[in-house]
């Protein structure tokens, strides 16, 4: 999804070269609709197929995204395409009359899409505060604007009744990945449902909302907890880590605060159920409260036991490397009984190249 921005972002429709309608024209087009031909709904984003079923506009769903596994009515709908990349055919073949998706990754499909008369609405949300947004207008959109009210009402009272606007001084690392340090940053749904929790996105330093952290720099920050948004596939996630160089010596797994999520969906997904995801996130949070009042022995030289490894490793290779080549240059000046003979000089280089375009060829 795209980062959010400051101000308050108004779902969009494309409407050809009328530029954008901005939201006080749903009613309008919304009650112009119900008139005359059916509504046909297609859905790209699983979270708004999910608010689409919560509010009764199933019925009216003729086809979703390979993503939409939820409800299990969903699952019986034709696929379009991928999460935020309809195939246009497909939304054509099925005689929508609507398309609704958090993004569009291909810029070209809401213009072909238009051009044929399907109306496309994007409602992002990256906020917490935009899900119950994105289920009024998904209403307004459908005639259904009670149902909808009712589904936001629900969700902002939960939403301020979870809400920690204190911060507690823990630093969380969010993992999106098994094998290296993909994280949630500034803009991200994760980290402003961790800021609602009232602790701190130790990603929140990077300029995007999703990105590769720095492993020296995750040694340096030596976060308090780590928390897996993934299916780590042990018991214990921070067993996943304590084998690993530069992972090891984090104060996260010394102490075994790293943390997964039982039900993944409910937290990462911007629906109706975001308040079972974002409870479920509070309790490990408040879990981990006992161990984070445990003295914290040693953290700065774990800290740097870590830099050390990751240095230690890196400066090793390129010595062994440089070591290699001072060895295959001098062996080969030496069989060949030529000073001036170098990989360049005798093609080694040019072939090594050729074999190396021709493998992955």
């Amino acid at each position: 999804m795209s980062p959010a921005k400051n101000k308050r972002r108004t779902p969009r429709l494309n409407s050809g070269g009328h530029g954008w309608l901005t939201l006080w024209a749903v009613p309008f087009l919304s009650c112009s609709l119900a008139l005359g031909a059916e509504r046909r709904l297609v859905s790209a984003s699983p979270n708004l197929t999910e608010f689409l079923y919560a509010i009764g506009a199933g019925k009216e769903m003729v086809g979703r995204c390979s993503a939409c596994d939820a409800p299990e009515e969903a699952r019986m709908l034709p696929s379009v395409g991928p999460f935020c990349q309809p195939d246009v055919e497909a939304v054509l073949k099925l005689r929508a009359t609507h398309l609704f998706t958090a993004a569009l990754v291909d810029p070209a499909t809401r213009p072909a899409l238009v051009k044929a008369g399907v109306a496309v609405i994007e409602i992002p949300c990256d906020r917490l505060e935009e899900i119950p947004e994105a289920a009024e207008t998904l209403g307004a959109w459908t005639g259904r604007e009670s149902a909808a009210a009712a589904v936001a009402q629900s969700l902002r009272r939960g939403l301020r009744e979870l809400r920690r606007p204190v911060s507690d001084g823990r630093s969380v690392m969010a993992l999106l990945d098994s094998r290296q340090p993909y994280t949630a940053g500034r803009g991200s749904l994760i980290s402003d449902m961790l800021s609602w929790l009232g602790v701190r996105n130790a990603g929140d330093d990077g300029k995007r909302p999703y990105y590769l952290y720095d492993m020296e720099k995750l040694a340096a920050l030596n976060p308090d907890v780590i928390i897996c948004f993934f299916n780590p596939r042990t018991a214990n996630p921070a067993d996943l880590f304590k084998d690993r160089i530069g992972w090891k010596t984090l104060r996260a797994v010394r102490e075994n605060r790293v943390y997964t999520l039982a039900h993944l969906d409910d937290a990462v997904r911007p629906g109706p159920r975001i308040l079972t995801g974002l409870r479920e996130l509070r309790d490990v949070l408040d879990s981990d409260r006992a161990r984070a009042n445990a003295p914290a022995t040693a953290g700065g030289q774990a800290a740097g036991n870590a830099l050390r490894e990751l240095r230690l490793a890196r400066l090793l290779t390129a010595l062994l490397v440089g070591l290699a080549l001072a060895v295959s240059g001098c062996v080969l000046q030496t069989l060949l009984r030529n000073p001036l003979a170098d990989p360049y000089v005798l093609g080694v280089s040019g072939g090594a190249s050729l074999g190396a375009a021709a493998w992955f060829a």
